[in-house]
């Protein structure tokens, strides 16, 4: 099934997902969010190389193109040798450039797929450097007693289903600290998305459902 979802998340970027294919990939996202965050990054990362600027033609480039086409042999030029010193600097310079690429595509898909208990590590950390009052310890709850299980989702954890401690009076919930600011969330109850009942405000979270939102 991963498999699958990675073929129609390819071929969503590269513009060939088949109307059918379009309704599969959008059932997909439904049953697991934690993939559309990882579609976003996957655009984003996408729009950072088209934004790259065409790398330069080699010397000569045009003119032997040129020859060739006209049947004519490119004349032979003998290449310059590099001192070792440079030849050495070039080769580390090309080694860092491909490592950062490779970081770079990395860090952008384990966006998508980022746990929670990272979720609650980079929080933390987020409190220990932010100013006063930028974050704030928020408590998600809800009372499903007859739930074997109840997961929470959000923007701030990349939609990436974390589960919620069962109380002895069937309330689920956990603490986290958050940013202020908007946040959109739901709850997943036994395998089925809902939105928080206490919530002040929902929108539509374009599958059909509805996200709750936090404002603070």
């Amino acid at each position: 099934m991963n498999e699958r979802i990675d073929q129609l998340l390819h071929a969503w970027l590269d513009g060939e997902l088949a109307p059918g294919e379009a309704d599969e990939l959008l059932a997909a996202l439904r049953e697991d969010r934690s993939r559309l965050a990882e579609l976003e990054a996957l655009e984003r990362l996408a729009d950072r190389a088209r934004a790259l600027p065409p790398p330069p033609l080699p010397e000569g480039f045009v003119e032997r193109t040129l020859d060739r086409l006209r049947g004519e042999p490119p004349p032979r030029r003998r290449r310059p040798r590099m001192p070792a010193l440079l030849q050495r600097r070039f080769e580390l310079g090309l080694a860092h450039v491909a490592f950062a690429l490779v970081a770079l595509v990395a860090v952008a898909l384990a966006a998508g797929r980022m746990g929670f208990e990272r979720g609650q590590q980079e929080a933390v950390a987020a409190i220990a450097a932010s100013d006063a009052g930028r974050v704030e310890l928020v408590r998600f709850a809800l009372r499903a007693g007859d739930a074997t299980r109840v997961e929470l989702a959000g923007s701030f954890n990349g939609w990436t289903p974390a589960p919620l401690e069962r109380r002895p009076d069937g309330t689920f919930e956990t603490v986290l600290p958050l940013e202020k600011g908007r946040h959109e969330y739901a709850f997943r109850v036994d395998g089925t998305w809902q939105p928080d009942p206490a919530a002040r405000a929902a929108v539509d979270d374009g599958f059909g459902g509805r996200n709750s939102v936090l404002e603070f």
